[in-house]
């Protein structure tokens, strides 16, 4: 059972089924440097998070294969909430990022009484940023934050992006 759908890809409500995929996505260095954390739970830690917490948790499946290639994930805020993607290593650089938050967007859009969508990436980003800007997010630099970096001891700059409906319906 799919929320939406497109010819490419589906949104399916994310289920603990999903936790290992989602697990080992987390164990990629390259997933725990997009988001500036060193993870080192267990499975059966990971496991345990409370799916109920999120009005908007999917799985991302290809239409034609049926693979889970990512998630989706609203962040529980309740003003301007984040949206926040995950596409497993294998599936990286094939589009499934752009074509889930859009339709990510369309569906919270239609469904939810949110005004505007946040997203955020760290500068050295370069994919995730173009991949907002294509969507249509906007630069919100007032929300802008400065992390160290948990690898390097670096300070990192991550950058904020607001979607609002009004201009995503458009």
């Amino acid at each position: 059972m799919y929320l939406i759908k497109n010819d490419t890809i589906a949104l399916v409500p994310y289920t603990p089924d999903d936790a290992p995929d989602f697990y080992r996505c987390w164990k990629d260095l390259d997933t725990q440097k997009g988001y500036n954390y060193k993870f080192d739970d267990s499975l059966s830690d990971f496991a345990k998070i409370e799916i109920e917490r999120f009005k908007f948790w999917v799985t991302v499946r290809d239409i034609k294969t049926n693979e889970k290639v990512g998630v989706l994930r609203l962040s529980p805020d309740k003003i301007d909430p984040d949206l926040a993607v995950w596409i497993f290593p294998e599936y990286r650089n094939m589009g499934y990022g752009k074509n889930g938050m859009c339709l990510a967007l369309e569906y919270i859009f239609e469904n939810f009484s949110f005004e505007a969508i946040t997203a955020g990436c760290f500068e050295r980003n370069k994919y995730s940023k173009q991949i907002l800007e294509r969507i249509g997010y906007k630069r919100f630099p007032t929300a802008d934050t400065i992390e160290v970096d948990c690898f390097t001891g670096e300070k990192i700059k991550m950058l904020m992006f607001k979607i609002e409906k009004k201009e995503f319906i458009k």
